[in-house]
């Protein structure tokens, strides 16, 4: 466990490589699987430090937390940068819990949540009025992973003090990169009905109204789907018509820095 010991130290502050500090296992793991050929990691682009510069003009960033943080970041990269986000979604998750000196595994089990490509709607609209931009890319990982903690009474109550220490890549089992807004529809079945409501897509889907409401919400926000009416309570939706050149209006914002980006190398 000495590489989990280096982590928590770094967490407490004593790790003092640029860019390191909170890094956990996946995100060092994916980390080195992008780092190819001349690509360089830990890299000061303007005001920020990027996880992989590749040549002059293309950005990776390795995102394993919420997109709110990005944001700032990522409108200033989009300015001279092409940027890839990479998203890891965990499909299977193994709890590992550890005693309080992280030495001897307590026990392992598999944890009841399962997440699935469905989820990364509720961060892609954090960044909704980027996501138009020609220089933005999202890749989404499907992932086993582990969920390694510690049962050191310093974590949350809700987890009667256990601690979450690491997270760990066992393996990717798929991926989908989404290279504009368009891309976005495929989140819903491609047999769909020409209206819809939440209620209806979930039973058609198998999964919960919740999780539906979240996806819509989303792509309503970006402009693939549109309310055609109401019944009652309920909205009734359907397809937005697809828009020349792929790319659906998400922002003034996004739309007004297109003519800059698009003198922007590959």
């Amino acid at each position: 466990m000495r590489a989990r010991i280096s982590l928590v130290n770094e967490r407490r502050g004593t790790g003092k490589e640029i860019g390191l500090m909170n890094e956990s296992s996946i995100h060092a793991e994916l980390k080195k699987r992008y780092l190819k050929g001349s690509a360089r990691s830990e890299q000061q682009v303007g005001d920020y430090v990027v996880d992989i510069l590749a040549g002059r003009k293309r950005v990776v960033e390795i995102q394993t937390s919420g997109f709110s943080k990005l944001k700032r970041k990522l409108r200033a990269l989009l300015e001279t940068h092409k940027v890839r986000i990479v998203y890891p979604l965990a499909v299977e998750k193994q709890l590992v819990v550890y005693d309080a000196h992280c030495r001897k595994v307590v026990y392992r089990r598999k944890s009841p949540l399962r997440q699935s490509i469905l989820d990364i709607a509720r961060e892609a609209a954090q960044i909704s009025a980027l996501l138009a931009s020609p220089n933005l890319e999202l890749e989404v990982l499907l992932t086993r992973e582990e969920d390694v903690r510690a049962q050191d009474g310093a974590g949350s109550w809700r987890r009667k003090g256990v601690s979450i220490i690491d997270r760990r890549l066992v393996e990717i089992v798929d991926r989908k990169v989404f290279r504009d807004v368009e891309d976005f529809r495929t989140l819903l079945p491609e047999k769909c009905p020409r209206e819809f409501t939440n209620r209806q897509l979930a039973e058609t889907m198998g999964v919960p109204v919740e999780k539906v409401q979240l996806v819509t919400y989303f792509l309503k926000k970006i402009g693939i789907v549109k309310v055609a009416r109401r019944e009652g309570n309920t909205h009734v939706m359907r397809f937005a018509k697809r828009r020349p050149g792929g790319r659906s209006r998400v922002g003034r914002r996004s739309g007004g820095q297109r003519a800059k980006r698009s003198a922007v190398g590959v």
